[in-house]
């Protein structure tokens, strides 16, 4: 028990000295809404998505979500366009959404044209 009050001290220091640091500073996950639609009873969004800086991941992100009650949701990412720059999303009939995006940071030419079904109640 001698040998473990240090451990434990040190990681809830640690853990403490972390939130500290996120709250005061933020985080470094940035989504920035693109386009929203409502299907149904549910939304479905395609963010704009940056984590960890210049050396981070960059991309596009297909999110679906329900709500339950104020304030609190079910989300699924529905898919993830890794480096893609732009994009839009178009409704294409009942719970059927198509994504098209272009551009990455390496080369003009990436073009991606998906068609999803989404799921009603987001995961059945």
């Amino acid at each position: 028990m001698v040998l473990l009050a240090p451990v434990l001290f040190l990681s809830s220091f640690l853990l403490l000295f972390t939130l500290f640091i996120v709250g005061l500073l933020g985080s470094s996950e940035r989504t920035e809404p693109l386009q929203t639609f409502q299907l149904g009873s549910s939304t479905i969004e395609l963010q704009r998505y940056d984590y960890g800086g210049a050396v981070g991941v960059h991309g596009l992100n297909l999110e679906q979500r329900r709500l339950i009650c104020h304030g609190l949701y079910v989300v699924r990412s529905v898919d993830f366009f890794e480096s893609a720059m732009q994009g839009t999303l178009s409704v294409e009939g009942p719970y059927r959404v198509r994504v098209h995006a272009k551009g990455n940071y390496y080369s003009n030419d990436y073009e991606v044209d998906r068609v999803y079904s989404l799921k009603p109640w987001v995961y059945f």
